[in-house]
């Protein structure tokens, strides 16, 4: 299986993950959601911002997924994992807290290696939903466009 992870532009996650800053992938859901039991150690994942071209890819080195989660729980596994792994600041944390913590049951922490530039190219997000913030696909072939 192969990933692709749309970011917000504002966080530059993107870009802290291509300098090495951020070497772990979090995502914090309410209900089980993609990749939830689907992203596995050495399958790659192609990174993406919001309206930008992917250029950057890493391979997963580690998985670890975590349920039944409330706030003081999220907090702490953040701790564990540091901060700066995940790429966010103390300053940022506040903001962390409240649009991405808060009612979060579920957490998948991805930790990433071999990070690589890629030729830029676009996807079609067609059949996945506008919305999407985590896409799988057998083949990124099947879902390239070049520009």
């Amino acid at each position: 299986m192969t990933h692709i992870a749309i970011m917000q532009p504002k966080w530059k996650l993107v870009e802290k993950i291509e300098t090495k800053v951020k070497t772990i992938e979090t995502r914090f859901y309410k209900l089980k959601a993609k990749p939830w039991n689907l992203v596995k150690v050495g399958e790659s994942i192609f990174f993406k911002e919001s309206g930008k071209s992917i250029y950057l890819k890493a391979k997963v080195l580690k998985v670890e997924q975590y349920e039944n989660l409330d706030l003081a729980s999220s907090l702490k596994l953040i701790a564990t994992a540091g901060k700066a792994n995940i790429g966010i600041t103390s300053k940022e944390m506040e903001i962390i807290m409240e649009a991405h913590l808060t009612g979060k049951k579920y957490a998948i922490l991805i930790w990433l290696t071999e990070v690589e530039k890629v030729e830029p190219f676009n996807i079609s997000k067609a059949g996945f939903g506008a919305m999407a913030s985590w896409i799988c696909v057998e083949n990124i072939e099947k879902v390239k466009i070049l520009i």
